[in-house]
């Protein structure tokens, strides 16, 4: 609902998915998927650069463990000392 311009938000109850506190006071989440094929490692970088500067973050989940990259871009400097 708009009000001059402000998003007023409806009052809703928290709860609590793994680690991640939804609703309530808590900032809007929404999900975002890669298009492209998980090999396309540089194309993958690129979607996830478009996603961050459009404002989006990363919530990170700490129950999903992630293998560090078998291959790095060259625009990821320093990834070969991770």
């Amino acid at each position: 609902m708009l009000d001059n311009g402000s998003i007023q938000r409806r009052k809703t109850r928290e709860i609590t998915v793994g680690n991640l506190k939804l609703g309530g006071a808590n900032p809007i989440r929404v999900q975002s998927m890669c298009t492209p094929k998980t090999e396309d490692v540089d194309a993958i970088v690129a979607q996830v650069a478009e996603l961050e500067q459009a404002g989006c973050r990363s919530s990170g989940s700490p129950s999903t463990p992630r293998a560090p990259p078998t291959r790095c871009p060259a625009s990821w400097s320093g990834c070969g000392s991770r």
